[in-house]
């Protein structure tokens, strides 16, 4: 089997530029626990993950948490 076989073909993303809310709407809107992070060319420079937004924004974890769970 390739990775292509069992990739995600529709990516959300978000991007450097955007503020956090943006990219945590965006995990709770498609129940997402790791959102890629793009640069203005559209490349990848990162990954916005659960354990990130608990590590810098602990207040928000709980929301996050429940939202991506229902």
């Amino acid at each position: 089997m390739k990775v292509e076989d069992v990739m995600t073909d529709d990516v959300v993303t978000c991007s450097t530029e955007d503020d956090l809310q943006i990219a945590l709407d965006a995990m709770s809107d498609h129940q997402l626990r790791r959102i890629p992070v793009v640069d203005r060319d559209n490349r990848i420079v990162g990954i916005i993950a659960q354990a990130d937004i608990a590590t810098h924004q602990p207040e928000k974890t709980a929301a996050l948490v429940k939202e991506i769970s229902q």
